[in-house]
């Protein structure tokens, strides 16, 4: 069963602001010309802020709503308690308002000190949380983890390229310290220097969702470099 997201077409949180995005209407029915039978929510608001309405315009093109992406600023408290109200908790509600099929998909939120670390294993060593910053995100991610079952919603956690969860060994320490069920993604696994096959066998049972990605190697060996 595959299902396409509103990143494809360059909608997600960097450019939601921006004018030129493509009509939620002509989203749905590109997805649903292509043969898919979902699509994930996007930001906040990209489809609307009414859980009825919004089930309502994915009806006629026989797509089910399978999860919304919530990137949480795991390493900053003031940042994460101001990303509740404005990423996790809409997403949440969305969900549950829709009877959506998907999971509120977890991640952290992307810096720019690891956007400059990304892809470069030394920059990424460098900048890694320390061991007692690293342990305080993880329980800001159980936090938000039980506030999504709480609200009787499926939660997994995305490791992702220019966050603090994105190395072999930030994965490793992030299953140790969590029992979340994993959002296993091909292309942020190259990306952050892991070879996508070895984190399925690190991840093993806690897959939870998967999200299909094509990576340029010409274009991950310059930013490497």
């Amino acid at each position: 069963r595959l299902a396409s997201a509103p990143v494809t077409w360059g909608v997600w949180e960097r450019t939601i602001d921006r004018p030129d995005l493509i009509p939620p209407q002509r989203m749905l029915e590109t997805v649903h010309a292509l043969g898919y039978g979902g699509i994930e929510l996007g930001p906040p608001g990209y489809f609307g802020v009414d859980g009825a309405a919004v089930a309502a315009s994915f009806g006629p093109y026989g797509l089910e709503l399978v999860g919304g992406f919530a990137p949480l600023h795991l390493g900053d408290e003031d940042a994460y308690r101001a990303d509740l109200p404005v990423w996790l908790d809409p997403i949440v509600e969305m969900l549950a308002a829709t009877g959506g099929h998907g999971p509120v998909v977890l991640a952290d939120a992307e810096t720019d000190e690891r956007i400059a670390a990304a892809g470069q294993p030394a920059e990424q060593a460098r900048t890694a949380l320390s061991p007692d910053a690293f342990s305080r995100a993880l329980e800001r991610v159980n936090e938000a983890v039980e506030r999504c079952r709480a609200a009787g919603v499926d939660v997994v956690f995305h490791h992702h390229a220019a966050t603090y969860v994105e190395t072999a060994d930030e994965i490793e320490r992030f299953l140790a310290g969590t029992d979340v069920a994993i959002c296993f993604d091909t292309g942020h696994a190259l990306v952050g220097g892991v070879d996508p096959l070895e984190l399925v066998r690190l991840c093993g049972p806690r897959s939870g969702h998967l999200h299909l990605k094509d990576v340029d190697g010409t274009l991950v060996a310059r930013v490497a470099d």
